[in-house]
């Protein structure tokens, strides 16, 4: 099992070591710490990044061709904010791995986990939707003939394709 590659979603990686970026002296010594570690994957809190500048400090000194962000809700109180913030580092560049962590109240610590589950999940349901309606389209053109298939998308693709994706991006 040890020596068989991770599979996350679409990616591979050799390494499960998770290491984290923040709390180093210097990138430099975290970019040696990363490479003495033999990690793929970097977790990195995005409520202590300052992303008010153009590019963050610590996001320049990840090497995005050797490592792959995982961005972490940590810090987040309730499941709005988790959200919020996943979309957050999103949209700065991070990626699409999220590890979701949240606090919960002051009092307990604990998480509502089923409001948490369930705000991914609303906000997931319509893009989910829509790329399964967009594949049922795409699948109903496999059964024409190829000569046809070829005059459609070649005719069409572009256009719809743009006209489909606009919608998707527009969401938040």
């Amino acid at each position: 099992m040890w020596d068989e590659p991770l599979v996350v979603a679409t990616r591979s990686f050799r390494s499960r070591l998770v290491v984290g970026a923040e709390r180093y002296p210097s990138a430099e010594i975290m970019q040696r710490s990363h490479d003495a570690a033999g990690a793929e994957l970097v977790a990195v809190a995005v409520r202590g990044l300052d992303l008010s500048s153009s590019a963050s400090a610590l996001l320049t000194s990840i090497e995005q061709g050797r490592f792959t962000a995982i961005a972490t809700t940590t810090g987040c109180r309730t499941a709005d904010e988790a959200v919020r913030t996943a979309y957050l580092a999103r949209e700065s560049g991070l990626g699409d791995f999220v590890q979701v962590d949240v606090m919960g109240d002051a009092r307990t610590e604990m998480p509502d986990l089923p409001a948490v589950l369930e705000a991914f999940a609303s906000r997931r349901a319509p893009r989910v939707r829509w790329v399964q309606d967009k594949t049922h389209a795409r699948d109903r053109l496999r059964y024409l003939p190829p000569w046809l298939r070829a005059v459609v998308m070649r005719s069409f693709g572009r256009r719809t394709s743009r006209a489909h994706y606009r919608p998707l991006l527009e969401q938040p």
